[in-house]
């Protein structure tokens, strides 16, 4: 899914990825399926040891989506794409878990770039699937937010931690003690309670409306030193909640980022009715729907004026993102 230039690969090599898809023929009608449906729960006991499903699988169809495309099979390619966009966005919206949910974004990433990669070779008159609208209409809130998710791992990260603990008791009476001493149960949960619930706050949602970038600075703060009172009897406890908090901040910012995505994406689309030769495209990108733009994402031209970019919040592996701008534009 992060990886680009997906149509040109398959087009190098197709009679192997037909052999390889007619291998996963049976996977990717289950893969297609999970568009009908409007959300995803893991079942199992919660907990860090709890099973998770082979997310990875869900790639196989951007395989397939590509195939089509280079063998002639456009607007099946096309509703293809789409789908599986949309099943990232059921992903985003019901995540339980935050491995669900970044693969859901990892998995719109890869499907938004290549359905930008298929517009750039196709006419501006191809009428597209009437899915496709759909799938890359703006965001809502929901598909934003990481809260549904971090009520998620509040109860995957307490429950673990408690059976965990529990083990290490019983092993000997000598653990039992120390354990007394520096953990206990209800203080954990009450402290990690107060981290995860930072990201469903009225200011964080707030924020996700303006699409503020929301880091660590902006959120109250909740960390607790081992030696405070809050930690006394607990300084375990503290420690463990401690190390997770940091990291929780990139999550959401690549949420924001996939809404980014979708709206260029959608930008892309605006774009396509507005072809006309004699306004320009800088002329026409001051016009662009608010929907689809802001001033914070800096969305323009690349400097070679094939490509649209926008900036991303989540830096560590691009500071931006760009899709081919199609020849008539």
């Amino acid at each position: 899914w992060r990886s680009e230039g997906c149509l040109a690969k398959v087009s190098a090599n197709k009679q192997e990825y037909a052999t390889l898809l007619t291998r996963d023929a049976r996977l990717t009608v289950r893969v297609a399926a999970m568009s009908q449906y409007g959300h995803v729960r893991n079942q199992f006991a919660v907990g860090m040891d709890m099973p998770m499903p082979a997310y990875q699988l869900l790639s196989r169809t951007l395989t397939k989506n590509a195939h089509d495309f280079v063998t002639g099979k456009v607007d099946e390619a096309l509703a293809g794409t789409c789908r599986d966009a949309s099943t990232a966005r059921m992903l985003m919206r019901s995540g339980d878990n935050l491995i669900g949910s970044m693969v859901a974004v990892a998995m719109l990433q890869g499907t938004a770039q290549l359905f930008t990669d298929m517009l750039a070779t196709l006419p501006a008159d191809h009428v597209l699937p009437a899915n496709c609208m759909q799938a890359f209409a703006p965001p809502v809130q929901e598909e934003l937010s990481v809260c549904n998710t971090m009520r998620g791992e509040y109860r995957s990260m307490t429950g673990g931690m408690s059976r965990s603990m529990q083990n290490e008791r019983d092993k000997s009476w000598l653990r039992a003690v120390n354990y007394w001493l520096v953990y206990n149960q209800e203080k954990t949960e009450a402290g990690s309670a107060e981290t995860f619930a930072r990201w469903c706050s009225k200011d964080v949602a707030s924020m996700l409306r303006d699409d503020i970038a929301i880091r660590p600075a902006l959120l109250p703060v909740t960390e607790s030193t081992p030696w405070s009172m809050k930690c006394v009897g607990n300084a375990t406890g503290c420690i463990l909640t401690n190390i997770a908090a940091p990291a929780y901040s990139d999550y959401q910012l690549r949420l924001q980022d996939s809404g980014a995505r979708l709206r260029l994406a959608g930008a892309l689309l605006w774009l396509r009715e507005q072809a006309n030769d004699s306004v320009s495209m800088p002329q026409v990108l001051t016009t662009i729907p608010e929907k689809y733009a802001n001033k914070r994402r800096n969305l323009r031209m690349s400097d070679d004026g094939k490509s649209l970019v926008i900036d991303m919040y989540e830096t560590n592996r691009n500071e931006t993102w760009q899709v081919p701008l199609p020849p008539y534009l």
